[in-house]
C-alpha cells in the first residue's frame, strides 16, 4: 500500500516532466508565451506532487535524498528555461518585437535615408549586409558573421570615399 501511494507521484512527476519538456521545445519552436503558462502550471503541479512524495517518503520512513535531489533538479531546470524565456523575449518573439524589431525599424530607416540619397551603390552595400544578417539570423552560422563584417568593411570605405555631404555621411 505505501509503495503505492510513491508509485503514482513519481509516475505523475514523469509525466509533468516530459510535458514541461514538450512546452520547452514548443517555446524554443515557436516563440509562444502559451507554452511559458503552460510550463509553470506543470511546474506548479510537479511542486505539489514532489511535496506529496516528500511526505509519503518520510511517513514511511524512506531515504529523502533522492527527493530532494528531485526538488534541486526541478529548481534548477525552471530557473534556466525562465531565463531563456526571457532572453527570448529580449531577443524578441516575432520580427516586430524586442531587439529584433527594433533592429527591422532601424534598418527600414536606414534604407529609406539611401534611397533618399540616390546612392545606388550605398543601398546595394545595406543591402548586402541585410542579406548577411537574415541569414545568421536564421541559421545561426558564424559564417555569415564574418561576411555582415566584411560587408561592413566595403560600405564603410564607400561611404567615405562617397561625394554625400558631412552631414549625409
Amino acid at each position: 500500500a505505501k509503495g503505492q501511494h510513491v508509485r503514482r507521484s513519481t509516475d505523475a512527476i514523469n509525466l509533468d516532466l516530459a510535458r514541461m519538456v514538450g512546452m520547452e521545445k514548443d517555446f524554443l519552436g515557436f516563440k509562444t508565451l502559451a507554452s511559458v503558462d503552460k510550463f509553470k502550471k506543470l511546474e506548479a503541479h510537479m511542486i505539489k506532487t514532489i511535496g506529496e512524495l516528500k511526505a509519503y517518503t518520510n511517513e514511511f520512513g524512506m531515504d529523502q535524498s533522492l527527493v530532494q535531489e528531485l526538488q534541486t533538479g526541478l529548481d534548477n531546470y525552471t530557473q534556466t528555461f525562465q531565463k531563456i524565456t526571457n532572453l527570448q523575449q529580449r531577443i524578441g518573439l516575432t520580427p516586430t518585437t524586442g531587439l529584433y524589431g527594433a533592429l527591422r525599424n532601424s534598418v527600414h530607416k536606414a534604407e529609406a535615408n539611401f534611397i533618399k540619397l540616390d546612392n545606388n551603390l550605398l543601398f546595394k552595400d545595406v543591402l548586402m549586409m541585410r542579406r548577411a544578417e537574415k541569414d545568421f539570423m536564421l541559421r545561426f552560422d558564424l559564417k555569415y558573421l564574418k561576411k555582415f563584417t566584411a560587408h561592413f568593411a566595403v560600405f564603410e570605405q564607400d561611404l567615405s570615399s562617397s561625394t554625400l555631404s558631412a552631414t549625409d555621411k
